[in-house]
C-alpha cells in the first residue's frame, strides 16, 4: 500500500516536472484542443485507497494542445524562437519559406500543405495567411498519411498551426524593393488588426501590391527577334522598347475573420476575402503586310514582294488583364467524445477579362498601292486613317464554385494495440465556368458545369505497441486503408483507393508505406477556358534551332479525358537525438500517370511529330502553335528525396545580463534585510522606468512590462523573467524569451525516371535524356534546396539557396544529332532582419521603436543566370541571359511594426 502511494507522488512529482519544463499552454484538453488548458481544480482526483490496491501500474499521460490526434507524430515542430529566426511577417510567409519541408512529390502539380487549426479542420488557407508568426505557438509539420484523418487525399503534407491562447496586436508594413540592373520598382502595404483570447478570434487585414514596367531596351538584349517591320525612312523598327519583359502589376486584398466558440464542445469560424488585381502588357507593334506590285511607281526592284510596315503615331500592342476574386467560408468544428465532427463550406467566384489590341491591314492605303497609285508611297509615311484598325480580341470568363463537407472522426472499437479508429467524409460542390470571347469578329462562348458528390473513408488499425505492451518487440506497427467515390456529372464515376502502413520499431525511428490509386477529372478551366491568340509570343523553334515570334492559341479542351494514377512511396524520419532537434528524412516516390493531363509542350520535332495538326508553317518557319492542354497516353517517374533539419538553441546576452542584474538586486535586497536598512531601490527596466518593487513598470500590467506581450498570457511578470517560460519577455515574440537560434536545412532530389509515352507506337519521351516538355528545358536529374539562419538578440540572417542540374535537349529534324544545352544554374538568397525591440538603449529612449522590426532582403545575391548553347557553342537569341532571367538580383527593403 505506501509503495503504491510512493509510486503515486512520484507520478505526480514527474508530471508536476514535466509541466513546469513545458509552457503551460502547450497541454489542453485531450477531447477538445482548441480549449483551454484545465484548471488544476479540473484535474482527476488523486486514487482512493481501493482504487491503488486493485491498480497493477499508474500511467501518467499528457498531449500537446493542439496535437494532431493518431499515431503519425510530426516530422518537425517549430516553437516561438524557431519561428521568429525565419524573420517573416504573416503565416503566408512562413509556409512559403517552409517550401522544402512542407513540399510533396505525390500531389497533382507539387501538391501544397494541407493546413490545419490547432489539429481541426478550417475552410481553407485564407482564415490564417494573414495573421503575425508572433501569434503562433507552435507549427507541426506531419507527412501525407496524416491527411487521410481529416478527410483529404494521401498526397499533400499536413501543416497544423497552433495559436496562442491570448494575443492582440494592429501590425504595419511597407516594403520597396527592385532590381539592381534598375528599369521598374514594386511596392507593399500592409495593415492588419488581430485578437485572439478564450472565446475566439477576429482578424482584419488589408493588403497592397504593385509593380512597375520593365521593357526589352532596358535590358542587354540583342536586335529583335525576327522584326522586319520597317519605318518611313526605310529602316527596321526596334520594337524592344515596346515589349514588356515584365508587365506592370496591381493586387488588392481585404480579408477577414471571425472566429467564437459556440460552446464548450464547438467553435464557428466565417472567413471574407475579395482580390483585385490588374496587368498591362506591351505585346510589340503592330504593322501592315502591303503587297507592292513590280509594276509600282515606287518598286525599286520591279519584283512584286511583300513590304511589312510600321504605321508611324501609333503605339505598343497591349493587353490587359483585371481579375476579382470573392471567396467566403465557414467552418464548424466540434466533439461528441469520443468522436470529433466538423463541417465546411466555401464559395469562390473569380471572373476575369482580357483585352488584347487587334493591330492593322492595310484598307483603303493597300488598295491604292495595289493600284499603284502615285500618291501611295508603300516606303513612305502610311496615314493612319488610310488604314483599318483591326477588332481588339476580348475574352472574358467567369468560375463559381460552392461547397461543403462534413467529417466525422473518431474510435470504432478498442484493440489491443490501441484504438480502430475511422474518419469519414462525404463533401458536394458545384461548379460552373462560363466564358466568352470575341475574336475576328466572331463572338463565341461556352458553358461547363460540373455537379460532385464523394464519400473518402479511413481506418486505421493498430497491430502492435510499445506503450501497452502488445509485442513490444516488433515496436509500433499499424495499417491503413482508404477508398473514396467520386460522382461527377460530367465523368461518371471515380474511384480512389489506397493503402499503407506505419511502423516505429523505436521512439527514433519511424517508416511508412503507401499505395495510392487514383482517377483524376480535367478542371473546369482545362476545357472551358476561352480560347484566345496571343500575337508576338517568342519561343524556340526546336526543330529550326531558331528562335521566332509567334502567335500562340490558349484556352480550354473540352476533348480532354480523366487520368489514372498510381503512387507509391516509402518514407523514413528519424530524430536520433533526444537533446538536440535534428531529424532526417528521406521519401522515394515512384507514380504512373495514364492519359495524363498536361500542358502543351515546346515545339520539340518529337512533339510536332505527335501532334502535327497544331502547328501552322510557313515555308518552314513556324507562325503558330495551338497549346491547349493535352493527354498523354502514359507518364512515369520515380525520385528520391533526402534531407536533414537541424535547430540549436541560442542563449541571450541581453537575457543573461538582465538575470546577473537581477541576481545583484535580490543580493543587495537580501543584504538590507539582514542589517535593517532600507532596500535597494529596483533596478530600472528595458526602458529605464524603475519597477514598483514587484518589478513592474508603474501603470503597466505584465504584458507590456517587458516590451509588450501582445495579449500576453497570465498576470505580472516579475523583472528578468527566466524566459524559459516567457518571463517578461512577450514583447521579444513569445515563449523562449530572446533567446535564438542557429537553424540549417538541405534537401536532394535525384530523379531516377521521368519519361513520357505521348500516343502508342511514337517514341517515349525522356525528360532526363534530351526530352523537353518546355521551354526551358528538359527536367534536372538533381536538385538541392539549403536554408541556414542565426537569430540572436534581434538580429537576424538567413541564407536561402537552391540548385539544379544542367540538362540537354535534342534539337533539329528527329536523328539530327543537334542539341540544345541548359547549364546548372544556382543562385542565393539572403535576408537581415533587426528587431528594434530588443535594442534596449535604443528602446529606451525611443519608445516607439517596440515591436518594429527592419528587413533588408536580397534574391540572387550572386545574379546567376542560367546559360543556353547549341551544338556549336552560340546562345539563341531567345535564349539571351536577360530575357531568361530580366530581374536578376533584386533588393527589398522593409519595415514593420507592430502595435501592442
Amino acid at each position: 500500500m505506501r509503495n503504491r502511494i510512493n509510486e503515486l507522488k512520484l507520478g505526480c512529482a514527474l508530471a508536476a516536472l514535466l509541466a513546469g519544463a513545458l509552457p503551460a499552454s502547450a497541454w489542453a484538453q485531450a477531447a477538445d484542443p482548441a480549449a483551454a488548458p484545465a484548471p488544476a481544480q479540473e484535474a482527476a482526483p488523486p486514487a482512493q485507497d481501493e482504487d491503488l490496491q486493485e491498480a497493477d501500474e499508474i500511467v501518467v499521460e499528457g498531449q500537446l494542445r493542439g496535437a494532431v490526434q493518431g499515431d503519425i507524430k510530426p516530422e518537425l515542430s517549430l516553437n516561438p524562437a524557431d519561428i521568429r529566426a525565419y524573420g517573416v511577417s504573416s503565416l503566408a510567409d512562413l509556409i512559403t519559406e517552409l517550401a522544402p519541408q512542407t513540399s510533396s512529390g505525390r500531389g497533382r502539380g507539387g501538391g501544397g500543405p494541407v493546413i490545419l487549426l490547432n489539429g481541426r479542420r478550417i475552410s481553407g488557407f485564407s482564415e490564417l495567411r494573414d495573421l503575425p508568426p508572433e501569434a503562433i505557438e507552435r507549427v507541426d509539420i506531419l507527412p501525407e498519411e496524416a491527411a487521410l484523418k481529416f478527410g483529404y487525399r494521401a498526397d499533400q503534407r499536413v501543416v497544423n498551426i497552433v495559436l496562442r491562447q491570448r494575443f492582440r496586436s494592429i501590425s504595419s508594413e511597407v516594403a520597396f524593393g527592385g532590381p539592381t540592373g534598375g528599369g521598374f520598382t514594386t511596392q507593399r502595404g500592409q495593415v492588419g488588426v488581430v485578437r485572439i483570447n478564450r472565446n475566439g478570434r477576429v482578424n482584419v487585414d488589408m493588403q497592397y501590391d504593385g509593380s512597375g514596367r520593365l521593357t526589352e531596351d532596358e535590358r542587354d538584349i540583342d536586335s529583335p527577334i525576327a522584326s522586319t517591320l520597317l519605318d518611313a525612312e526605310g529602316n527596321v523598327v526596334d520594337v524592344r522598347p515596346y515589349r514588356t519583359l515584365v508587365s506592370p502589376s496591381d493586387r488588392l486584398a481585404i480579408n477577414t475573420v471571425l472566429s467564437r466558440n459556440l460552446s464548450s464542445k464547438v467553435t464557428a469560424s466565417v472567413n471574407a476575402r475579395l482580390e483585385s488585381t490588374s496587368t498591362r502588357s506591351w505585346l510589340g507593334l503592330g504593322g501592315v503586310d502591303l503587297a507592292v506590285p513590280g509594276s509600282n511607281p515606287f518598286s525599286a526592284t520591279g519584283q512584286d514582294e511583300i513590304v511589312p510596315r510600321y504605321i508611324d503615331g501609333t503605339g505598343p500592342l497591349t493587353r490587359t488583364v483585371q481579375g476579382r476574386t470573392a471567396h467566403a467560408g465557414f467552418s464548424v468544428n466540434g466533439d461528441a467524445l469520443p468522436w470529433r465532427w466538423s463541417v465546411t463550406g466555401n464559395y469562390d467566384r473569380v471572373t476575369s477579362s482580357a483585352v488584347t489590341d487587334g493591330g492593322f491591314t492595310g484598307g483603303a492605303f493597300e488598295a491604292r498601292v495595289a493600284a499603284n497609285d502615285p500618291t501611295a508611297n508603300p516606303f513612305g509615311i502610311i496615314p493612319l486613317d488610310q488604314v483599318r484598325i483591326l477588332p481588339g480580341q476580348i475574352a472574358r470568363s467567369t468560375s463559381s464554385v460552392a461547397s461543403i463537407d462534413g467529417l466525422v472522426t473518431g474510435p470504432l472499437a478498442q484493440l489491443p494495440a490501441g484504438e480502430l479508429r475511422t474518419s469519414l467524409r462525404l463533401t458536394g460542390e458545384t461548379n460552373d465556368f462560363a466564358s466568352e470571347s470575341f475574336r475576328l469578329g466572331v463572338p463565341r462562348s461556352g458553358d461547363v458545369s460540373r455537379d460532385r458528390g464523394s464519400a473518402q473513408l479511413n481506418v486505421d488499425l493498430p497491430i502492435t505497441s510499445r506503450r501497452r505492451g502488445v509485442l513490444d518487440a516488433i515496436g509500433d506497427f499499424s495499417l491503413n486503408a482508404n477508398i473514396e467515390v467520386e460522382q461527377l456529372s460530367d465523368f461518371g464515376t471515380l474511384v480512389t483507393t489506397g493503402y499503407g502502413a506505419v511502423w516505429s520499431p523505436i521512439p527514433q525511428i519511424r517508416l511508412i508505406g503507401s499505395v495510392t490509386d487514383e482517377e483524376g477529372a480535367p478542371t473546369a478551366q482545362q476545357l472551358g477556358n476561352p480560347v484566345l491568340i496571343t500575337p508576338n509570343v517568342r519561343i524556340f523553334d526546336y526543330v529550326r534551332g531558331e528562335s521566332v515570334d509567334i502567335s500562340t492559341i490558349t484556352g480550354g479542351n473540352p476533348g480532354l479525358t480523366a487520368d489514372s494514377r498510381n503512387v507509391m512511396k516509402i518514407g523514413a524520419n528519424v530524430t536520433p537525438f533526444s537533446k538536440l532537434q535534428f531529424n532526417l528524412s528521406a521519401d522515394y516516390i515512384r507514380s504512373t500517370t495514364r492519359n495524363q493531363i498536361t500542358a502543351f509542350p515546346a515545339a520539340t520535332a518529337e512533339i510536332e511529330e505527335a501532334f502535327g495538326e497544331r502547328f501552322v508553317r510557313d515555308g518552314g518557319q513556324l507562325v503558330s502553335i495551338d497549346t491547349r492542354p493535352v493527354n498523354f497516353a502514359r507518364a512515369e517517374r520515380s525520385e528520391l528525396r533526402w534531407g536533414f533539419n537541424l535547430s540549436v538553441p541560442l542563449g541571450s546576452t541581453i537575457e543573461k545580463r538582465i538575470r546577473e542584474r537581477r541576481a545583484e538586486y535580490e543580493r543587495q535586497r537580501e543584504e538590507a534585510e539582514r542589517n535593517g536598512t532600507p532596500p535597494p531601490p529596483p533596478p530600472e527596466n528595458m526602458f529605464g522606468r524603475r519597477g514598483d518593487g514587484q518589478g513592474r513598470a508603474p501603470g503597466q500590467d505584465g504584458q507590456a512590462a517587458a516590451g509588450g506581450a501582445p495579449g500576453g498570457e497570465g498576470g505580472p511578470r516579475r523583472f528578468g523573467g527566466s524566459g524559459g517560460g516567457g518571463g517578461g519577455f512577450r514583447g521579444f515574440g513569445g515563449r523562449g524569451g530572446m533567446g535564438g537560434r542557429a537553424q540549417f536545412s538541405l534537401y536532394h532530389t535525384v530523379r531516377f525516371i521521368d519519361r513520357i509515352e505521348i500516343r502508342p507506337g511514337l517514341p517515349v519521351l525522356d525528360l532526363l535524356d534530351g526530352s523537353a516538355t518546355g521551354n526551358s528545358g528538359g527536367n534536372s536529374r538533381h536538385q538541392i534546396e539549403a536554408q541556414a539562419g542565426y537569430s540572436k538578440d534581434g538580429y537576424g540572417l538567413r541564407l536561402v539557396g537552391n540548385w539544379q542540374s544542367g540538362t540537354s535537349v535534342a534539337s533539329g529534324a528527329l536523328g539530327s544529332g543537334d542539341r540544345l544545352d541548359f547549364s546548372s544554374l544556382g543562385t542565393l538568397g539572403v535576408r537581415a532582419f533587426i528587431d528594434m525591440g530588443q535594442q534596449l538603449r535604443l528602446v529606451r529612449d525611443h519608445r516607439w521603436l517596440r515591436g518594429m522590426r527592419i528587413t533588408l532582403g536580397v534574391e540572387n545575391l550572386l545574379d546567376a543566370r542560367q546559360r543556353v548553347t547549341d551544338q556549336n557553342g552560340v546562345v539563341p537569341l531567345n535564349y539571351q541571359p536577360d530575357l531568361l532571367n530580366p530581374t536578376g538580383r533584386t533588393l527589398r527593403l522593409s519595415v514593420r511594426k507592430l502595435f501592442f
